[in-house]
């Protein structure tokens, strides 16, 4: 990290002060360009509060209509319809702050990935390639290795989310930084496909207790619209208290394929903060962080910039971050800088003292924007991808057992061929919340300081700690921990 500050960057950000986000470069327009649609107004600090607002589900630990039979005879079941339209309330939430329209759900994609889930529930196994349960038919052994080669997928066992488990899901494939995705964020980026345009979840439960669940991931029938880059965090407003992003998730950007060339050689990321700290990363090895570059065909976007900078020493981040890129190329080898800024504020204080926005938004449609900056819409253009698939997984458990896992597929250009990659699952033990794989009063000391909200947890953290799974972390999660510890009691 560095503490100065070049006179550029100063007045860099001197220019931003109306908007959020610019790109130099002669062939992109610099004016309106921010993370997605051009054709979309940024949010407002409303806008993005209620967005990252999770929206819990009245009799939650009931999953399902019917129950999934995932022993011989077998049968699909049927999951609550508040679960899947939460779940998707949810992806779309996450779509809408990256600048990306919503996606819908379809009967065929939802009965692909309830297929996913019920095969693998049925093999107590999170896989893309399922073997064929004992005795279940071939038609719906089929049906289920197909959904399960084409969808993200997860697993968790001994947590009950209050707002369901296909919306916890999608918030595990959003964070994906763990240290078998953060190279890449496949399921991250699967998400915010923009030439995604229906899906469907699936969800059951295995005889052991995991429940499994799948996201239809290789939709590509979306019409997509003029954008420069989708980044995550996103330009413009991001809440700093809610578990959409917090200090342990990596930052990504995906370049739009028909403007920028992919040669990321030379290019270097630097984030400066309100402050004039600075975060350096280009892969030279001398890092303020994570750092990679990855052209793996998730999603229409075929390529990545993923850095995370060493920002233990923080709660949570507050003010203008500003993310600079250089080194990459338009796609016609014009030399070109990305630059944009995001804005943490609290979701909790911007509630209990609600400011007045105003808007300085334009357009180059017929329409006109009333929220917040600045917008533009131009071409629109159609995306045909077709998909291959590879596996990734993660684990971000939730549990007061063991374990969440996750993981996604590979669309890439019209092609035939396929990989297996399978990185190992993680399991985490119940309050085990610093991960080294031992019950200590460590464990204990942290679940207080997040308790406290001194400390803002990861959604595996979250998991591990509360161990008493009533969805909330208390000193009481802190104290059973402790005791437990100790030998004066079990879970």
């Amino acid at each position: 990290m560095k503490t100065s500050r070049l006179l550029s960057v100063i007045l860099i950000i001197a220019i931003l002060t109306t908007s959020f986000l610019s790109i130099s470069s002669a062939g992109i327009d610099s004016d309106s360009a921010h993370s997605g649609y051009k054709k979309l107004a940024k949010l407002s600090k409303a806008e993005v509060v209620q967005l990252t607002t999770d929206k819990n589900i009245s009799d939650y630990m009931n999953f399902y209509i019917t129950q999934p039979s995932v022993t011989a005879p077998y049968s699909l079941g049927e999951v609550r319809a508040d679960m899947q339209q939460n779940a998707l309330d949810k992806m779309n939430a996450y779509r809408r702050l990256a600048g990306l329209d919503p996606v819908t759900i379809n009967s065929k994609y939802t009965h692909l990935a309830q297929s996913a889930a019920l095969t693998n529930a049925a093999i107590n196994t999170m896989t893309h390639y399922p073997s064929r349960p004992e005795n279940m038919p071939d038609a719906m052994y089929n049906d289920g290795a197909t959904g399960a080669s084409q969808s993200n997928i997860a697993c968790y066992m001994g947590y009950t989310p209050t707002d369901g488990p296909l919306s916890f899901s999608v918030d595990l494939w959003m964070e994906d930084s763990d240290q078998y995705n953060i190279d890449r964020l496949g399921h991250r980026r699967w998400v915010l496909n923009p030439a995604m345009g229906v899906t469907g979840f699936g969800c059951a439960t295995g005889t052991s207790g995991w429940v499994y669940t799948a996201m239809y991931a290789f939709d590509s029938s979306a019409i997509t619209y003029d954008y420069d880059f989708i980044s995550w965090p996103p330009s413009g407003y991001m809440t700093n208290d809610t578990k959409f992003f917090t200090t342990d998730c990596a930052w990504s950007i995906s370049l739009n394929p028909k403007k920028y060339s992919f040669n990321f050689t030379d290019v270097a990321v630097t984030i400066t903060d309100s402050y004039g700290n600075e975060w350096e990363f280009n892969g030279d090895g001398y890092d303020d962080g994570f750092f990679n570059t990855d052209l793996g065909g998730y999603g229409c976007n075929r390529n990545a910039i993923i850095f995370r900078p060493n920002m233990s020493f923080l709660e949570n981040f507050n003010g203008k971050y500003t993310v600079t890129v250089e080194g990459l190329q338009e796609i016609s080898g014009t030399p070109t800088t990305l630059e944009y800024t995001v804005e943490f504020f609290s979701a909790e204080e911007f509630r209990k003292n609600p400011t007045t926005e105003t808007t300085t938004a334009t357009t180059t449609e017929t329409t006109t924007e009333t929220t917040t900056e600045t917008t533009t819409e131009t071409t629109t253009e159609t995306t045909t991808e077709t998909t291959t698939e590879t596996t990734t997984e993660t684990t971000t458990e939730t549990t007061t057992e063991t374990t969440t896992a996750t993981t996604t597929e590979l669309s890439t250009e019209p092609s035939t061929e396929t990989t297996t990659e399978k990185p190992p699952v993680v399991q985490t033990k119940k309050g085990d919340v610093n991960g080294d794989g031992k019950l200590t009063a460590s464990d204990a000391r942290a679940a207080l300081r997040m308790s406290a909200k001194l400390d803002i947890p990861t959604l595996s953290q979250f998991a591990a700690a509360d161990v008493n799974g009533d969805g909330k972390l208390t000193a009481s999660d802190a104290r059973i921990i402790l005791r437990v510890s100790a030998k004066l009691q079990t879970f």
